[in-house]
């Protein structure tokens, strides 16, 4: 049984699952599909059966169906195929306007709008995109909000709009534009060539040399990129800057990776590259040396002394090493076409300090240290490393020709004969003849004056062969028991050779003989080994097969209980530790398993398993309860499972819990013998920093199997900053001071507060617990004034935001102003924002509100940039920090831009003039 799993544009879906379930709906087996999309089921029973698919996160089934029956009549294929439709998919790219190739900007941030629904707001990258998966059907808005960081940069177009279908993605591209930037590239050098080499983990710092109000050596910026090619600083204003790039030096291989500088000067209009100038790990860098004879003992190679041309310079080991002693590389030395033997090198290294070591070969002896230190770096090679040896002369080759009787390896002159007259030949390593000599009467021999190395000796044994295997025979028949040490004494004197073998039939328990046929003895007197092995062992493991895919894992227990048959060796019960194990002879066995009471067996019987002398094996049977819930607890929504907790059914038919143990690195929990009715899963206790998604309710009949599985969300947690914002730009601007005076709250998307922290001294705040996927937005305390505007201004606030979504900057920017007399009564909006329920009014904290000119076509029905922002405070009041262009025909409208799940129920619309004062509402 099998098929294909697609899209509905015909693409291939992988990692979908798919359950085969019997004729009642109990699993059998699972399935995932491959790259293909494709699924199988081989060797099925003819039958009547269940598909089941468990399709991959953001597919919907196109028919609605995830159960299908399928019927196979006997010896052939069912094909089952389904199609899945993903949700729609929306890609936001920004890049650098009018730069090729394509340079990415991050931490824009945009809002959807939909033509129904929530508007929602996302970040881009730092690879400049922002991709948002499971999107309905639909027309979307895509527009800036408020530009990208600094406030000077534009993005273009205003907005987009695009269509999302199901199974469809669609793209929506904007560009960005500086009024100066400095692009940053970290990649390799390599021929001074761009694109260049492979990129690299950096760390590049921008230092003002000649800026306006900037100290002289004051880091205005940093950057890092952790193996993207190009980076970018926009927020830099005319100056001359320094751009220092660091190679991470944390990143395996980079240590000792030089540092690069360049001096940039940038005015209006002035977009700069600096590219690093150095190939750290080309093919140039590398460590290279020579073995060779040092025949004037000078420590220097020197071809005039025919130092170049010893054979036995090849061969030798090589090592290089860090200087922490960590072995990098090894290598032997070897001919070299042009300038002789004993040529090694160590290529394409990284900058570091390395340690070269050699090992002499037999005979050779130093002349110059045999470990040197090399330092490697990307501006020049290092210096070769040569090994120098010299030989000791008058060396010697002696030893003993002898029958070894006993075969110990050793000339023993009470029990071995020594042989006389044999010959014996001396040759150098390659196989070159030296000389010949034969041997003493007492088996000695000796070869002098030679030059210390490696050689080889051959024996030529006298006369005729047989000599070598004088024999000896012992009658058949012939027996012996061995003693308390294992020895078996014959007093024999035989006349041909003979074997000496175990009875079978005399083993000691658990024991068979290795060889069957015995072990040959040349000679009437010796010592002979013969070699027992444990007899054969069956361990057969009837285990419960928790995840069902008849592999026993570390988690999954053997079951106690279980009958298990051998034909011919009887029947043992298992136990939950052990199992049942039986001792057998080499062959093949049946072996068949009848499960306790409330279990099945789900393969095949009898299993076919087979020993050979002295071998240990095992046959896992795997078994599963004939009712049960079981599940997994997973992590994030997929893998792996999440262990050691505590797993709850509660009976909400019958009353009454049950609890299960998710052991260590299994994840997989199970709840046996259970009545018929309705229960829930829960966990006694969430994990430290984790939510359960959901506790599932579900209605169960007794004597089936049912999956359940339970999903844990881990809690994220978001920090920011608070500063003054002394020009009202609403941005952190370099020389504003941060303000450690405020209480931040977190507020919940129903303007509720979750939790209120002191800001530090240094003006950093952070909250942890955030459930993923809730919007959430930060706010401060402004006062509760009630006849006059606040006396501050939040100008900076990112909004209502996810938490766990990337490039979140959660800053709050202040302005801070009394109100008393003279410019500050002029032109400011301020109020409250309340939510009606019912009668009634609540205050509502996170709104977000903006100001924008009032069109005379269009009223406040357009599409005008918002010129300014602030956000309702605790209790609902807000101050807007304005810049009303004074006319008696100016009008604005003042609108909540975000409030999720929230709709204003008018725009108030006011007008500037010289005279004007402020506007509450």
């Amino acid at each position: 049984i099998g098929g294909t799993i697609s899209s509905g544009g015909g693409y291939p879906v992988a990692g979908a699952t798919v359950i085969l379930l019997d004729e009642n709906e109990a699993g059998i087996a699972t399935a995932a599909t491959n790259g293909s999309g494709a699924y199988s089921f081989p060797s099925v029973a003819p039958g009547n059966y269940f598909l089941r698919l468990l399709p991959p996160p953001e597919y919907l089934f196109a028919d609605g169906q995830d159960t299908r029956p399928v019927t196979l009549p006997g010896f052939g294929a069912v094909t089952e195929d389904w199609t899945l439709l993903r949700q729609g998919r929306l890609r936001i790219r920004t890049n650098l306007q009018g730069v090729i190739p394509f340079v990415p900007v991050g931490n824009v941030r945009f809002v959807i709008s939909p033509t129904t629904g929530l508007t929602t707001t996302v970040r881009t990258d730092a690879n400049g995109e922002a991709i948002i998966d499971g999107l309905a059907p639909g027309l979307y808005t895509i527009r800036p909000f408020f530009g990208p960081d600094p406030s000077e940069a534009t993005v273009a177009p205003a907005q987009r709009q695009v269509n999302i279908g199901l199974d469809s993605s669609a793209l929506a591209d904007f560009t960005i534009s500086f009024p100066r930037s400095i692009r940053y590239r970290c990649e390799r050098w390599v021929n001074g060539t761009v694109p260049h080499g492979p990129p690299f983990a950096c760390i590049v710092n921008l230092t003002a040399l000649q800026v306006n109000g900037v100290p002289a050596g004051t880091q205005v910026a940093q950057g890092q990129l952790a193996g993207e090619r190009v980076g970018l600083f926009t927020e830099v204003v005319s100056g001359t800057y320094r751009v220092t790039i660091t190679p991470d030096p944390a990143v395996t291989g980079q240590a000792g990776w030089p540092v690069y500088e360049e001096i940039v000067s940038l005015g209006d209009g002035d977009h700069r590259e600096v590219a690093y100038q150095y190939n750290p790990v080309g093919g140039a860098v590398m460590i290279w040396g020579y073995a060779f004879y040092d025949r004037n003992q000078d420590g220097h190679r020197q071809i005039a002394w025919n130092e170049a041309s010893d054979s036995a310079a090849n061969g030798l080991t090589v090592s290089l090493f860090r200087l922490d002693g960590t072995l990098v590389m090894t290598t032997t030395t070897q001919p070299q076409a042009q300038y002789g033997p004993g040529y090694y090198s160590f290529p394409d290294l990284a900058p570091d300090s390395y340690r070269v070591e050699i090992a002499l070969g037999v005979g050779q002896y130093p002349t110059t240290p045999q470990n040197i230190e090399r330092l490697v770096n990307a501006i020049s090679p290092p210096e070769p490393v040569h090994f120098g040896y010299i030989k000791q002369f008058d060396a010697t080759v002696q030893g003993q020709a002898f029958y070894d009787n006993n075969g110990d390896g050793l000339f023993n002159p009470a029990s071995d004969d020594p042989i006389s007259g044999a010959t014996l030949e001396l040759a150098d390593s390659d196989g070159n003849l030296i000389n010949t000599t034969a041997s003493a009467a007492d088996g000695s021999y000796s070869f002098g004056g030679l030059v210390t190395g490696v050689y080889e000796v051959t024996l030529l044994p006298p006369g005729d062969a047989g000599q070598l295997t004088r024999s000896v025979a012992v009658p058949a028949g012939n027996s012996a028991v061995s003693d308390a040490s294992g020895l078996a004494l014959f007093n024999l004197i035989a006349t041909g050779p003979f074997c000496l073998a175990a009875d079978p039939d005399g083993m000691p328990p658990g024991a068979v003989p290795a060889q069957h046929n015995g072990v040959a003895l040349a000679r009437g007197q010796g010592l002979v080994w013969i070699r027992l092995v444990p007899a054969g062992t069956l361990n057969v493991l009837p285990f419960w097969d928790m995840d069902g895919d008849f592999v026993q894992d570390s988690f999954e227990p053997i079951v106690g209980g279980a009958d298990v048959t051998i034909p011919g060796e009887g029947t043992i019960r298992s136990s939950a530790t052990t199992g049942a194990t039986f001792s057998l002879s080499t062959g093949s066995y049946a072996v068949t398993v009848a499960p306790p009471a409330n279990m099945s067996v789900t393969i095949i019987q009898p299993q076919t398993a087979s020993l050979s002398n002295g071998s240990a094996t095992s046959l896992a049977i795997p078994l599963r309860y004939l009712g049960q819930i079981q599940g997994t607890v997973n992590a994030n929504g997929g893998t792996p499972p999440w262990s050691n907790v505590t797993v709850v059914l509660d009976n909400l038919s019958g009353g009454g819990s049950a609890t299960r143990s998710v052991p260590i690195a299994s994840g997989y929990f199970s709840f046996q013998n259970l009545p018929t009715g309705s229960y829930r899963l829960r966990l006694q206790n969430n994990p430290p920093g984790w939510i359960l998604a959901h506790e599932p309710v579900f209605f169960y009949t007794a004597g089936t199997s049912l999956a359940q599985s339970l999903t844990l969300i881990q809690l994220e947690s978001v920090s920011g900053l608070v500063y003054t914002d002394a020009n009202g730009n609403g941005h952190h601007s370099i020389g504003e001071a941060v303000n450690g005076n405020y209480d931040v709250t977190l507020v919940n998307s129903a303007g509720l507060p979750e939790q209120t922290v002191d800001v530090a001294a240094d003006g950093t705040f952070s909250f942890d617990g955030l459930v993923p996927g809730v919007q959430y937005a930060v706010t401060i305390d402004l006062g509760n004034q009630t006849t006059t505007a606040p006396g501050i201004a939040i100008t900076e606030n990112p909004g209502w935001f996810v938490a766990g979504s990337s490039g979140a900057n959660l800053a709050i920017g202040i302005y801070p102003y009394p109100w008393v007399g003279g410019e500050g009564q002029f032109n400011t909006v301020f109020g409250r924002v309340f939510e009606q329920v019912g009668t009634v009014k609540n205050p509502h904290a996170g709104a977000v509100i903006g100001y924008y000119r009032w069109n005379d076509n269009g009223g406040c029905d357009n599409n005008n940039p918002v010129l300014g922002t602030t956000t309702s405070d605790i209790d609902g009041y807000y101050r807007l920090l304005t810049d009303f262009i004074p006319s008696t025909w100016e009008f604005y409208c003042i609108k909540i831009l975000e409030l999720p799940g929230m709709e204003q129920d008018h725009i108030t619309v006011t007008d500037s003039a010289y005279y004007y004062t402020s506007t509450s509402g």
